[in-house]
């Protein structure tokens, strides 16, 4: 929070914030000695686990957190207890991200694990405009585009609002699109091809382009079961009544087609994989991009310059290609080679990583220079998905990268 203070949030539901206590040498702000660490505010709402926790603005310093059940809450530590809380719809399901208003204390977004988006005004603690990703894909991570537009890529007159918030939100398989937090337009996606998806001059759009599905396309064909059984008790949360509905001549598969979507009976009957995409995302003020994901790469985009987008660190052999030959003692690795461009889909610029190679070859520490090196940077990469991704200035400027599995690189 204030570079001394740290929140922390657990399954069981409670909230700790603790300050790190410290001496420093005169005229220096730099750490000297540690003291410890003191417990400054512990919460229990009772509501669930603490999905997120987000620290807002430094005058006065906020925590905006949200749990399992509740919805969100804003915790001012100078008041007793929680200075507001608006509550969680779960037919949109469960608020995995929170993004803050990065220039004041006016509004913040929230993502949820069906795809939805609800952006707030804080001052009346009303929401303002909710939308959906087209493919209903979790929203695994939410950061603000700062940046001006020419800097992100995107041309001037392509911003109906040009004042409105701008947001990277990454959802669906390795995809990050810039979205306008007011209307919900997508206008501008990053995003990663398979192998197979590299060598097709036309790839599919990506999911953010493409059409909303259907409301019902998903939905299997209830007869009874958990939906059924609900349409007498629950239907009244759609602001329908059985009785009214077969009145007007509602057939009772519409009634319950429509429930099964409200309560998301498709993800509990058969819940999808969770697809392997980007979960960090970290702006840099030059318009550029950090993110880190379930691929273990961390990964630098341009969007006003695709060329200049690279891989900052990663496996040098995805997937763990590389495989020893017994007999020779030589090494068989894939010949990988990035590129990077920018194409046009339904008028949204859409970058794009593709990886091609000339397959594999053998090679031995004499016949490759350079094998030393990617065998050291092969063993220095995550060895899980990356989850977190911030920059920190001091003496140098060093990029610390954090892993699902618990472990903390810092990269030069």
């Amino acid at each position: 929070m204030d570079g001394a203070t740290v929140a922390s949030g657990s399954s069981s539901g409670s909230l700790h914030v603790w300050r790190v206590e410290y001496n420093s040498k005169p005229g220096s702000w730099t750490p000297d000695k540690y003291r410890g660490i003191t417990a400054v505010r512990q919460l229990s709402p009772g509501e669930g686990a603490i999905l997120k926790i987000v620290p807002w603005g430094p005058h006065p310093a906020l925590l905006l957190y949200a749990t399992q059940r509740g919805g969100v809450h804003c915790c001012d530590l100078r008041a007793p207890a929680d200075v507001w809380h608006v509550p969680a719809a779960p037919s949109l399901g469960l608020c995995q991200q929170l993004l803050a208003d990065p220039t004041g204390q006016h509004w913040f977004a929230q993502g949820t694990s069906r795809g939805w988006v609800c952006l707030w005004d804080v001052r009346f603690l009303l929401c303002v405009n909710s939308w959906q990703h087209p493919h209903r894909c979790s929203v695994d991570a939410m950061a603000p585009a700062l940046a001006a537009a020419a800097r992100l890529g995107l041309s001037s007159g392509s911003l109906p609002h040009p004042s409105a918030p701008l947001l990277y939100m990454a959802a669906g398989n390795q995809e990050v699109g810039v979205w306008d937090a007011l209307n919900g337009q997508c206008h501008q996606v990053l995003r990663v091809l398979n192998r197979e998806e590299s060598h097709i001059n036309v790839s599919e759009p990506p999911a953010a382009l493409q059409p909303p599905l259907p409301a019902n396309s998903s939905q299997p064909k209830v007869q009874g079961g958990l939906a059924a059984a609900a349409v007498g008790s629950s239907v009244g949360g759609l602001g329908l009544s059985s009785s009214s509905s077969l009145q007007h001549g509602t057939h009772v598969n519409q009634v319950v087609s429509e429930l099964s979507t409200h309560l998301a009976v498709d993800q509990i009957n058969s819940p999808r994989a969770r697809l392997a995409g980007v979960t960090a995302l970290l702006p840099l003020p030059g318009g550029a991009l950090l993110t880190g994901g379930a691929d273990r790469c961390v990964r630098y985009w341009d969007g006003s310059w695709p060329e200049r987008s690279y891989i900052v660190a990663g496996p040098v052999w995805p997937d763990d290609t590389a495989i020893m030959e017994p007999n020779t003692n030589k090494l068989q690795v894939p010949s990988h080679v990035y590129r990077y461009s920018k194409r046009l889909v339904s008028g949204v610029p859409v970058l794009e990583e593709r990886c091609v190679g000339d397959g594999p070859r053998l090679v031995t520490p004499d016949s490759s220079p350079s094998l030393s090196r990617q065998l050291r940077m092969q063993d220095l990469v995550h060895s899980d998905t990356i989850t977190q991704l911030l920059a920190v200035e001091g003496t140098s400027k060093l990029l610390v990268s954090a892993s699902r599995d618990g472990c903390i690189k810092v990269w030069k």
